[in-house]
């Protein structure tokens, strides 16, 4: 296993930028000041990092995976950058429609897990969690699975016992995503890109698998 490496949030935005080539659009950097102020005081858990340095990380991921593809790539960057803001900050919908229109709201609606609202076991947040995302435009599948691969850093290092759960958890969660072809893209994209797009599902599901499946 290989060591974890602690980071802050400069370091965190300089791999950010670094991947855009350092020509953030000024919605990002909107969305990378809303989401900072918002997750202000929050921590990690095991590692004790700032919070923001979590979904930065993730941000730099759909950027990587989406280098190719301009008409996307500022959209679903702003919502991995505010993909918890509204489960764990207290920010509404409304909030971040009225910063950043409809399309990245869109998306942070299918980041935001229903099951907070819901009482009852982990088993069954869980399975609330899976059949919400059953449904989910692609673009959040996108950035959903970049979230996994950026929790599994800290999960597998920190907490071996916990981590073979959280894996467990995610297998069935990633089986019940349902098939992409079928699933209506918030972003109007071009039928080549969007594609793109559904392969790009694909090649993340297998990713996640090769990280998480343990047997």
């Amino acid at each position: 296993m290989q060591p974890y490496v602690y980071n802050n949030f400069e370091s965190a935005v300089l791999v950010l930028f670094n991947t855009i080539a350092f020509r953030p659009k000024e919605s990002v950097l909107k969305a990378l000041w809303f989401a900072e102020k918002m997750h202000t005081g929050q921590k990690r858990k095991y590692t004790n990092e700032d919070y923001i340095i979590h979904p930065v990380f993730v941000a730099n991921l759909v950027a990587k995976y989406l280098i190719s593809i301009e008409e996307y790539e500022e959209d679903m960057i702003c919502a991995a950058l505010l993909h918890d803001v509204v489960e764990d900050c207290g920010v509404s919908l409304d909030d971040i429609r009225s910063l950043f229109g409809d399309n990245v709201t869109n998306l942070v609606h299918w980041l935001t897990s229903p099951s907070k609202w819901f009482y009852g076991s982990r088993a069954i947040k869980k399975h609330i969690d899976s059949h919400f995302f059953m449904i989910a435009p692609v673009e959040a599948v996108i950035i959903k699975l970049c979230d996994i691969i950026d929790n599994t850093k800290s999960i597998e290092f920190f907490d071996s016992a916990f981590a073979t759960r959280y894996y467990a958890e995610k297998k069935s969660f990633i089986n019940n995503i349902g098939a992409f072809s079928g699933i209506v893209p918030v972003i109007a994209p071009s039928q080549a890109n969007h594609i793109i797009l559904l392969e790009l599902a694909d090649k993340l599901k297998d990713t996640v698998f090769g990280i998480i499946d343990k047997d």
